[in-house]
């Protein structure tokens, strides 16, 4: 059994990698669309955390393109739940969970519902 190191450079084990690459609809954390996805979502947040106040403080008529560019936003939070369902996750003993069920488990006692606070418009 060999390791690999994450997005963040921690090391995780690898059980039988690629009959989990053919699973089908299954990002696993090393996987370069969701290093990509994670990133696009890093500066999602960043903006969101920045300009959402400012808005709110100083914007007293929203253009057209701010009510677009936070439109758009919106839809990538929610597709960004769609992608956490679909991405394996690492439980609190460190094992790399691939079955959906299990990943839905987790994901649903835990971000799921801030996440899912995140993609409607306020």
């Amino acid at each position: 059994m060999g390791s690999m190191k994450n997005l963040f450079g921690a090391k995780q084990n690898i059980i039988n990698i690629k009959n989990l690459e053919k699973k089908r609809c299954l990002l696993l954390p090393s996987n370069k669309f969701k290093t990509f996805w994670t990133i696009i979502i890093v500066f999602l947040l960043v903006y969101t955390a920045i300009f959402v106040p400012y808005k709110i403080a100083f914007i007293l008529e929203e253009s057209q393109a701010t009510i677009v560019v936070d439109a758009v936003v919106d839809i990538l939070f929610g597709i960004d739940i769609i992608v956490s369902f679909l991405s394996a996750v690492e439980d609190k003993n460190g094992k790399l969970i691939t079955s959906h069920k299990g990943i839905a488990k987790i994901y649903l006692k835990g971000w799921f519902w801030l996440d899912s606070l995140a993609c409607f418009p306020f």
